[in-house]
């Protein structure tokens, strides 16, 4: 997969959106950040938070030193 950063500013607009489950696809949600749209199963999205989260704390603690 190629790498791609993306710099979130404090004024960033964010929304989000849930898709609704049928037979035949399970359902995903969506965080949209401006015009960017990040979206995936419940697990990859919990996974996803857990990794922003700990950066968060991490760049906060480096800050601070």
């Amino acid at each position: 997969m190629p790498r791609i950063t993306i710099e979130v500013g404090t004024r960033e607009h964010y929304t989000r959106q849930v898709s609704k489950a049928t037979l035949l696809l399970a359902a995903k949600g969506y965080v949209n950040v401006g015009t960017l749209s990040i979206g995936g199963a419940p697990a990859a999205l919990r996974r996803l938070a857990e990794e922003l989260m700990t950066v968060a704390d991490e760049t906060e603690q480096q800050e601070r030193e």
